[in-house]
C-alpha cells in the first residue's frame, strides 16, 4: 500500500537521497511551484541511504533537483504517466515556471534518476518474465476505446497492416520476433483515425519485416524497456521514440493519423490537476483508522514507513499567481 518515490538533490557534486511513501501519484503538483518550494519539499522527506533506493516495482515516481547544473528530471502519475498529450503540456508550464533550468522527464523512470547521479542502473532493475503465451486480441474499429496498443507493419510486398491491440505495447514487444508469426494471421486495417476527444494509445510499434526493423514508442516511464526489446528481437534493428508517437504517421503515410489535440482544452485540465482541492492525505487517513480501533480497544501495529510523508501547501492564491504567470509566458514564448 503506498505510492513511493525516490526523490534526490545534487548539490556540490554530491546528492542526498530521500524517500516518500505517498507521493508518487502528487510529485507532479508538490514540486511545480518552483525551485526554494521544491527543495525545501525534498528535504522535508526521510533522507536514506543507498539502500533506500527503490527498484523498478516500487518507484511509482521520482524526480531529481540538481542545484550544481540546474536540472530537473522527474517522473510521476496518475494522468500525466500515460497521457502524452497532456504531459508535453504539464512540462511546457512547468519549464515556464522554472526558469533557466533543464527541465527533462525521466522516461526510464528510476533508471534515468540513477543513471543521473552514477548509481549502478542494475540495482534498480527488476529481471523481467514474458508470457509464454501471447494474448493476441485484435480490436475493430468501433471498439478505439479499449485500444491500449496501435501497431503498424510493412509486410514483404510493401503493404501497410494497421492494428489496434487491448494490452499494453511493451507486453507485445517483450513477446520477441514470435510476435510477427501471430500478427500474421491477422488481416488488419487500411486505416486507423483517432480523432480529438478519442481515447489516446498508450503506445505502439511499427515492424518493416523486408528491412528487419522494430520501431517503438510508449507513454508510460519503463526502465531499460530498449535494452530488453533488443534482446528479445536478435538480428533486428530496434529504436525507442520514447514518447514521440508521430514517427508511426509518418512511417504510414498518414493511414494511421493521431489526434491533433487542438480540440482538447488542456489548459484546463492542467488548471484542475494543479489547483484542484487536494484529498485528504493516505498518511493521515491511516492515522484516523488507526486511532478508532484504537479507542475499539484494538491492539494496532503500523509500518512506520508508512508515516514517511511530509506535504508542504502553497496556497491558493499563489499557486494561481505562479500558474497564471507560466500560461503567460508560454503565450508569450509561442506567439515569438
Amino acid at each position: 500500500m503506498g505510492q513511493r518515490a525516490n526523490l534526490i538533490l545534487v548539490e556540490s557534486g554530491k546528492y542526498q537521497l530521500f524517500y516518500n511513501h505517498w507521493c508518487a501519484n502528487t510529485i507532479y503538483r508538490d514540486l511545480f511551484w518552483g525551485v526554494e518550494h521544491a527543495v525545501e519539499f525534498i528535504r522535508a522527506q526521510e533522507e536514506v541511504d543507498e539502500s533506500g533506493w527503490l527498484d523498478e516495482v516500487w518507484a511509482e515516481g521520482g524526480a531529481v533537483v540538481d542545484l550544481d547544473k540546474r536540472v530537473f528530471l522527474i517522473f510521476a502519475g496518475e494522468d500525466i504517466a500515460c497521457d502524452v498529450q497532456l504531459r508535453r503540456m504539464y512540462l511546457d508550464v512547468l519549464r515556464s515556471v522554472w526558469q533557466g533550468w533543464q527541465v527533462r522527464w525521466a522516461y526510464e523512470g528510476i533508471a534515468d534518476m540513477a543513471d543521473y547521479v552514477g548509481f549502478p542502473r542494475e540495482n534498480v532493475l527488476v529481471e523481467v518474465e514474458s508470457e509464454d503465451v501471447l494474448r493476441f486480441e485484435v480490436l475493430q474499429q468501433q471498439h478505439l476505446g479499449w485500444m491500449d496498443t496501435v501497431a503498424s507493419i510493412v509486410t514483404e510486398d510493401k503493404a501497410v497492416k494497421l492494428f489496434m491491440l487491448c494490452d499494453y505495447t511493451e507486453d507485445y514487444l517483450y513477446y520477441g520476433s514470435p510476435l510477427l508469426a501471430a500478427i500474421r494471421e491477422y488481416q488488419g486495417l487500411d486505416d486507423i483515425i483517432i480523432a480529438d476527444g478519442d481515447p489516446f494509445p498508450r503506445g505502439g510499434f511499427h515492424l518493416d519485416v523486408m528491412a528487419r526493423t522494430l520501431e517503438f514508442w510508449v507513454a508510460p516511464s519503463i526502465p531499460d524497456i530498449e535494452n530488453r526489446v533488443r534482446r528479445k528481437w536478435q538480428g533486428w534493428s530496434v529504436q525507442s521514440h520514447r514518447d514521440r508517437f508521430e514517427f508511426q504517421a509518418e512511417r504510414t503515410s498518414g493511414r494511421l493519423r493521431f489526434p491533433t489535440g487542438f480540440e482538447r482544452d488542456l489548459k484546463t485540465e492542467i488548471e484542475m490537476m494543479l489547483l484542484g482541492e487536494m484529498a485528504i492525505s493516505e498518511t493521515e487517513l491511516i492515522l484516523q483508522m488507526v486511532q478508532a480501533r484504537l479507542e475499539e480497544g484494538q491492539k494496532v501495529k503500523v509500518n512506520p514507513w508508512i508515516m514517511a510523508d511530509v506535504r508542504l501547501d502553497v496556497d491558493l492564491m499563489q499557486r494561481q499567481e505562479i500558474l497564471n504567470r507560466a500560461f503567460e509566458a508560454l503565450s508569450q514564448k509561442q506567439k515569438n
